[in-house]
Parts: C-alpha cells; sequence; structure tokens
C-alpha cells in the first residue's frame, strides 16, 4: 500500500512540476544522472521526509541534489509576498490560510491599492501565469493559488492572496551527524509570477548563525524561465522552459553567506523560437559543517538561516554582504536593488 501512495503522490507531483519523465540536467548528458526517472526522485523525498508542499516549490536541480545527496528533511520555511519594482509586500499564513501580515507591510498594501496601474500590471502577469499553466497541464501553484480560498476569508485577506506573485522557501537539510561533527545543507527556492521591466543580473543570497562553515565548492545554482510566444504555432508549442544551472557562487563568506549572480531573461531562445518570459524561478544551494568541541558535544542549539533575492534595476552592480549575527544579508549600491521579502527560518544542531 506505502509503494501504491508513493507512486500516486509522485505522479501528481509530475504533474505539479510539469517536468518530463526523466531529470536531464544540461551538463550531465552522459551521466546516470540523466536516466534516473522522476519518480524514483520523488518517492526518494516522500520518505526521506520533505512535505509534498516543499518538493513542489523545488526546481529538476534541487531535487536533483537531494536524491544524488541522500538528504533526509530536517526544516523549512515560506514567505509570501507582492514583489515589484515599487513593492516589497511579505506576509504569512497560519494553519487556517488567513493571512498574517504586520504594521509595516499592511501600510505598504494599503498604498498599493491606491496604484492602478500596479494592480493591473500584477493581475494581469500572474493570470497569464495561471493561464499557461493550465494550457501546460501543470496544477495552479501550491503556495499561491487563490482558487480555493475559504469562504469565510475576509475581504483584507483574499485582496492579498489574490495579488501575490511571490514566494521562497527555505529548507535545511540533514546531511549527517555526530557529537563532533555536524553536516547541513541548505536550499534557497524561489517563483516569481511577475514581468519586471529590467531583466538584468539578480542575486540571491543565503546567510546563517553559529559558524557553519561553507564548501563553496558544494554551491550549485538554477535558473528557469517559463516563456510564451503569443501565438498559436503550427507544428510547436507556444509555451516552453529553460533552465541554466552551474556549480560554485559568485559571492561568499566562508563562516556566515554565499550569493549567486544570475541573469534572468527578458526572452530566450528554443527549438528556433523566441519565447517571451513571464514566470521566473531557481535556487541555490550549499553544504554546512560545523565541527564540535568541549560542551558543544551532544549539546542541542538552535541556528537561524535567512534568504533574501535582490532584483537589479538600472545602476551601479553592488556587492552582497554577510552577517551572522541576526543573520542578515546586504548590499552596496542598494538603491540598484529592489530586495524580496526575507525567508527565515531556524534549524536544531541535532534532530
Amino acid at each position: 500500500m506505502k509503494k501504491i501512495l508513493l507512486v500516486l503522490l509522485s505522479i501528481s507531483l509530475c504533474i505539479s512540476l510539469g517536468t518530463s519523465p526523466a531529470f536531464a540536467l544540461d551538463n550531465s548528458d552522459s551521466s546516470a544522472e540523466a536516466v534516473v526517472s522522476e519518480d524514483t526522485m520523488i518517492n526518494y523525498l516522500i520518505t526521506a521526509g520533505y512535505p509534498l508542499s516543499v518538493i513542489q516549490s523545488l526546481n529538476e536541480v534541487a531535487i536533483s541534489e537531494i536524491y544524488y545527496g541522500q538528504y533526509e528533511y530536517q526544516t523549512s520555511s515560506v514567505i509570501y509576498g507582492i514583489f515589484t519594482e515599487d513593492y516589497n509586500i511579505t506576509y504569512e499564513l497560519d494553519n487556517s490560510g488567513n493571512v498574517i501580515i504586520d504594521t509595516d507591510n499592511l501600510l505598504q498594501f494599503n498604498e498599493l491599492l491606491n496604484d492602478e496601474d500596479a494592480i493591473n500590471k500584477i493581475s494581469a502577469d500572474k493570470d497569464h501565469a495561471f493561464e499557461c499553466r493550465k494550457a501546460m497541464n501543470r496544477s495552479q501553484d501550491y503556495y499561491i493559488n487563490d482558487s480555493g480560498l475559504q469562504s469565510n476569508i475576509s475581504s483584507r485577506d483574499a485582496a492579498i492572496r489574490s495579488l501575490s506573485n511571490w514566494y521562497a522557501t527555505l529548507t535545511i537539510n540533514k546531511i549527517s551527524q555526530s557529537n563532533t561533527k555536524l553536516e547541513k545543507s541548505i536550499i534557497y527556492a524561489w517563483n516569481w509570477f511577475y514581468s519586471p521591466v529590467w531583466n538584468l543580473t539578480d542575486k540571491p543570497a543565503v546567510a546563517w548563525s553559529k559558524d557553519f562553515t561553507l564548501d563553496p565548492n558544494s554551491t550549485t545554482w538554477a535558473y528557469k524561465a517559463w516563456g510564451d510566444l503569443g501565438y498559436d504555432v503550427t507544428g510547436g508549442s507556444r509555451r516552453t522552459t529553460r533552465t541554466w544551472s552551474g556549480t560554485g557562487c559568485t559571492e561568499y563568506q566562508p563562516d556566515c553567506g554565499f550569493g549567486q549572480s544570475i541573469d534572468i531573461r527578458f526572452e530566450f531562445d528554443s527549438n528556433g523560437w523566441t519565447y517571451r518570459t513571464y514566470e521566473h524561478g531557481g535556487s541555490i544551494s550549499g553544504r554546512l559543517t560545523k565541527y564540535l568541541v568541549g560542551s558543544e558535544q551532544g549539546a542541542q542549539n538552535i541556528a537561524s538561516a535567512v534568504g533574501r533575492y535582490y532584483h537589479k534595476q538600472v545602476g551601479i552592480t553592488g556587492t552582497l554582504g554577510f552577517s551572522k549575527s541576526g543573520p542578515s544579508i546586504s548590499i552596496s549600491w542598494a538603491s540598484s536593488y529592489d530586495p524580496s521579502p526575507d525567508t527565515g527560518a531556524q534549524f536544531n544542531f541535532y534532530q
């Protein structure tokens, strides 16, 4: 029965993720990774404790990394938002689907309600993305799907959720642990249902506390663009996706953070056609190690982590900064960037 359940869940997720039956990464066509089925990978994640919502939020590269690393799920968090060049509104949801939003973000949302042009663009871009999902037989996105809102949800909460166009998940994975050494993996993944005016080089980044040390050679990144031709094509597909991925990171501080420069695409070529990007997503990941000495050995402790995405507008390119206090992420020449809502998580040393 358990095997049947796993197969059914993986089939559902295949439809949700909208991928082919096997993962074939651009740089691994001749490797064994190219022939491992998606069902096999997803079934592993399920048995390793990953919630279905987290699996659906991850791209193919992150799922492949978890599978081949044989990681186990430890914890995760998700932050929702309305993210544009002019607005950065953050909120969370309780178990009943009610919006949890602080005063500052609520004030900014009230400002947005008076900005008709911004509302029209947010709504049009999100509607187009969901229309394309439907046409491609992909499910509506787990995190920002507002089609099944409770009938008793407040009008304020319904308005916020209907305009939501961003979410990011921060996942902590367990690799190994002993009294003297801990190994973790951190994955920051995002989805943006928006077509920004500027499509330059953006910078996703993560930071953490408690002096876990990054192996920069373990870091990976991926960027996925969803594209639409905008018209029907004889003998071709009107909509498609393309993924760019690689190893390493462009900026890091070994004991508290790293980030990656990613060239997001206004449009991209595939099979001789040029597609206009209507949805952006991606992930960065890395392996963290901490050696325990003295009273740290065997003692429970809690570390914190945070992820943030910097969307670049015109201006001077900034440099990322990381601090284990908080932890926190910053960038020089901040006026050149729109920062996304922060996604934070806490994790136990042992679990």
